[in-house]
Parts: C-alpha cells; structure tokens; sequence
C-alpha cells in the first residue's frame, strides 16, 4: 500500500514527494481503522491504524508525520471485525499526547471501548468503558473524537439510532463518562452511513458534530 499525502498553503493542498510505500501488507487486515492524531507530543499529527495479525492479535501502527512507519502496540488475542471502522484518536488525559480506543460489539448486547494512553513511543493500555445494554448496528461506524467540552481532553461522541425512529448523541468524557448529550426528532441514520465528523465549527475551543446525509 502506499499512503498519500498532501500539504496545505493555507488555500491549497499540494501532494507531498515523500509517500511511504509499505512492503508485504494486507489491506483487508486494516479495514477502515485509520485516524490520526498527535501521538508522541511533538506538535505534528500522526497516522494510526490497526492491523489483524495473523495469529489472531492485532497491532497499532503508527506513521510519524505520515511517513516513519513504527508498531507501537501488540496485543493478545482480539478480533477486529467486532471493531468495524470504529477507531477513534484523540488525548484521553489531557497529557498532549493522543491516543487510540476502539469501541468493539462484545456480541451479548453490550459493548466495551477499549483504551489505551501514548508514553511518546507506544500505547498502553488504560481503563475501559463497558456498557449495559447496547445494540451495534444502531451505532454503525458513526464514531468519532474532539474536545466536546473545552476542558483539554478529548471526549468520544456517536450517534444511537433510538428505537422510535429518533437518534442520540452519545458523549464518553474522556472515553470514559457516559452521557446523552442530543436527542432529535424523526431521524433515519441509515442515509449517513458512516459519515460522522467532529471539529470545532466556531473556533470556541469545543468541539462539534457534523452528519453528511444523503436527501435521496
């Protein structure tokens, strides 16, 4: 595979010359699990992906600056397919460093999202979320990351398609503190698909979703 990118003038993007071209991957391996993030503190966003080993771990790949390719994590045994595309990056403790948490279907009706904290050079594992009742394709891949609140760490935000045709805003302070945070009116999800963005829209210092919906 060889991962592209581009560099901003402020009004333009220009595709930069040095890409990283891998050698032997996989790209089924990876899925849609790709985000980025500033994961060793130095001021510049770095890509991150998992990748479905083949003796059933996974691990985190991390591209410094989109270029320097390094595995920062391995782990036990762990399906990704319970993951989908739902890996999200974003500084959990407010450290400067960011850092990954997939929210993976335990299969039961539950979910756990699954943490990790940045040293500068790897990820370790920290304290997970485990839900009560919760049902997957509800969600999708509608997942993603931003500093919702204004307090320096970043906060995990979805969207629940509720079961009288309505949906949610799930928000997990931190990864962590679960709370409703939206509820619409009559609202089909499945014209978003997987098209969830969060940013800051106003320059306020926090951070808000966005959906991109197909009107039919």
């Amino acid at each position: 595979m060889t991962l592209w990118r581009w560099s901003s003038s402020g009004s333009s993007f220009s595709l930069e010359g040095d890409l990283f071209e891998s050698g032997g991957w996989t790209m089924s391996r990876v899925g849609d699990r790709v985000a980025a993030g500033d994961v060793d503190g130095d001021g510049r966003d770095d890509v991150v992906a998992t990748y479905q080993e083949s003796d059933g771990s996974f691990s985190f790949r991390v591209w410094k600056g989109g270029v320097s390719h390094d595995r920062w994590y391995s782990s036990g045994p762990f399906n990704l397919d319970l993951v989908g595309g739902r890996l999200v990056v974003g500084d959990w403790n407010g450290d400067g460093k960011a850092e990954p948490a997939l929210m993976r279907d335990d299969g039961d009706g539950t979910m756990t999202i699954w943490r990790w904290l940045s040293s500068g050079s790897s990820f370790e594992r920290a304290s997970d979320y485990e839900s009560g009742g919760w049902t997957m394709s509800r969600v999708g891949d509608r997942v993603a990351a931003g500093d919702v609140n204004g307090d320096g760490k970043d906060d995990i935000v979805a969207t629940y398609q509720e079961s009288d045709g309505s949906f949610s805003y799930r928000v997990w302070k931190g990864g962590l503190s679960h709370e409703r945070w939206y509820s619409s009116g009559p609202f089909n999800l499945d014209p978003v698909g997987g098209r969830l963005v969060v940013g800051d829209w106003n320059g306020d210092g926090k951070a808000e979703p966005a959906l991109m919906r197909d009107d039919g």
